[in-house]
């Protein structure tokens, strides 16, 4: 039997409606579960068992308080667990388990209050001969006896008392502990998984492992939440006094906000759920697959799994359709496998298989399996818009680093979706990365400028231009790069450099960004070269009517103070009517390009 004790120093944490949400998960798979309620002066983990549809509440009448009262006040045998425990309906489970809760008693009713009132708890655990401790242990022996549960699962007081002493240091082989990140929060919970490092275990007994999970951390933060996680790490971490309490913490466990709990608190576990499970969900598989171990699921996954391939000729979408509610509610390697390898033999979409396969890394926490790097070169490099998905984003960086960081084509690609989701500090970070290891291609080399050139570090742009000119400079795009980093350092030298060069990027300057180069020949003071080229540039298009062309080349009379002179060549060109409708179009787009300046 596994003994799992969940416990919170303050309340708000959401402890158990996780305490009900895994006994859900665990009895999905055929598990036996026991749930206990522990805590007794704000009791409700029955009320997490209600029916989804809020019809059925269970309602009990007897429970956990009766129990200790009959022992510790009226001196007689609390009678069998059974008599004090209700069965949970689990009907909607796939598998062949229970769930059974010891709830706290009869609440809310006044005798329930009365009788907790009753109960001495330093009699019952401080006096000389105190028999709290050996009344627990049997207390957990006869759950064993009389139910016989896969799972003991214990919903904890919050706050340092007896009972939660019970609960964290006595009965448990692990405990989950749920923290939110304020001070208050952490230093309690720091002292009380400190104390459950000391507390004594039998010789057979291995040590109670702990799990700190931190929750109601709302979506879309990832680089803040990186940051808390880190110094929480460090902080639960910190040297104790007694050296010997000191915390060795590697992982911690996030469970996020959910919005539609704040409405109204649910069950997530139950039912058939869509690939667009909310994200707590997801959150909750992870916690699972630290909780359970994996000799329980395996032996139910496998048949699952073969059920659904057998049936892929006959029936396809069936065949699908199951493997997408299996992974959506068991977070398994082999399903999350053979759904990635069914969606890549019926040709799915690139942006739907990365988003699996994401999702297969997150919530497993698999990163080694060589499917992952597969599905990442043949399917991420074809996707239109990665930046869409920033958990795939990071799914694919986490492997394409964890394969040696080497590919730069998927590098490159992961760098413009970053770049694309105005999140250009990572895309350089990423490409600095691999700079420290090997040389650029062409195509990285350009990316990296821009990149550097969007962020505004105009003088580690440069001092990578002068580091591979030599070898780049006869690339077009390469050339047009290190004319942006030039005009963003106002670089007189720099330009006139750049001006002298006989590359072909020159006249791809002035033929796609007369801008660009209409601002380098104004930095560098050619002013004649600049009339020329913008009275060229004018003429060339102008006979042709209006354009999209002629439209940036009037913005680029603008911008060099000449828009008069723009003006009439274009009503001496063209017939008063189209002049005149042109230049309004013209001047609309000043007026839109004005505001963006400003």
């Amino acid at each position: 039997m596994h003994t799992i004790s969940f416990y919170s120093y303050k309340g708000g944490v959401g402890r158990t409606l996780v305490v009900a949400n895994v006994a859900k998960f665990l009895a999905r798979f055929g598990q036996r579960v026991f749930a206990v309620d522990f805590d007794l002066e704000a009791p409700g983990l029955h009320y997490k068992f209600a029916s989804p549809d809020g019809q059925f509440v269970p309602r009990p009448t007897i429970g956990m308080v009766d129990y200790i009262y009959s022992f510790a006040v009226e001196q007689k045998s609390p009678g069998s667990i059974r008599e004090h425990a209700v069965r949970i309906d689990t009907t909607t489970a796939k598998g062949e388990g229970e769930i059974w809760l010891l709830p706290a008693g009869e609440v809310p009713s006044a005798d329930y209050w009365k009788r907790l009132a009753r109960i001495n708890w330093h009699d019952l655990f401080y006096c000389p001969g105190a028999v709290g401790i050996p009344f627990f242990l049997e207390f957990k022996q006869r759950i064993q006896n009389e139910f016989s549960p896969d799972f003991l699962l214990i919903d904890s007081r919050t706050g340092i008392t007896e009972i939660g002493g019970i609960a964290t240091s006595v009965l448990p082989d692990k405990v989950v502990c749920l923290l939110m990140n304020n001070l208050e929060n952490l230093e309690g919970t720091r002292e009380v998984m400190r104390s459950i490092k000391r507390a004594p275990r039998l010789p057979s007994e291995k040590p109670i492992q702990v799990v700190p999970v931190l929750t109601r951390i709302p979506e879309g933060y990832e680089d803040v939440e990186r940051g808390i996680l880190a110094d929480l790490k460090s902080f639960l971490n910190e040297e104790a006094r007694d050296l010997a309490s000191t915390l060795a913490i590697d992982d911690i466990l996030i469970l996020h906000s959910e919005p539609q709990l704040e409405l109204s608190e649910s069950l997530l576990v139950g039912g058939e759920t869509s690939a667009e499970e909310p994200l707590l969900l997801r959150d909750y598989l992870r916690l699972f697959t630290k909780l359970v171990p994996r000799d329980v699921i395996d032996p139910y996954i496998a048949p699952l799994v073969r059920e659904a391939m057998d049936r892929a000729f006959d029936d396809p979408a069936r065949a699908q359709a199951d493997l997408e509610t299996l992974t959506n509610t068991y977070p398994h390697r082999e399903a999350f496998r053979a759904l990635l390898k069914f969606y890549r033999l019926r040709r799915a979409s690139n942006k739907e298989i990365i988003h699996t396969a994401a999702r297969f890394w997150e919530v497993t926490g698999e990163t080694d399996d060589p499917l992952l790097l597969e599905i990442v070169k043949d399917h991420f490099l074809k996707l239109q818009t990665p930046e869409e998905d920033p958990e795939a984003l990071r799914f694919v960086e986490d492997i394409w680093r964890r394969s040696g960081g080497s590919d730069t084509e998927i590098l490159r690609k992961l760098a413009v979706a970053y770049e694309d989701g105005d999140n250009e500090l990572k895309a350089v970070a990423a490409i600095e990365d691999f700079l420290g290891r090997a040389a650029p291609t062409i195509q990285l080399a350009v990316v990296y400028l821009r990149l550097l050139t969007a962020v505004e570090r105009f003088q580690e742009g440069l001092d990578f231009i002068n580091r591979f000119k030599s070898e780049f400079a006869g690339d077009e795009a390469f050339f047009s790069a290190w004319a942006d980093v030039l005009l963003g350092r106002n670089d007189l030298l720099g330009v006139e450099e750049l001006l002298t060069q006989d590359a072909p990027g020159l006249q791809e300057l002035k033929t796609n960004r007369p801008t660009v180069y209409a601002r380098l020949l104004q930095l560098a003071r050619k002013t004649s070269e600049l009339d020329s080229f913008l009275t060229q540039s004018l003429m060339s298009v102008v006979r042709a009517g209006p354009s999209a062309e002629l439209q940036r080349i009037g913005e680029l009379f603008d911008r060099f103070g000449r828009w008069e002179e723009f003006e009439l060549r274009v009503r001496q060109t063209m017939s008063e009517k189209a002049a005149t409708d042109f230049l309004v179009d013209v001047r609309r787009s000043r007026r839109t390009v004005g505001v963006r300046r400003r």
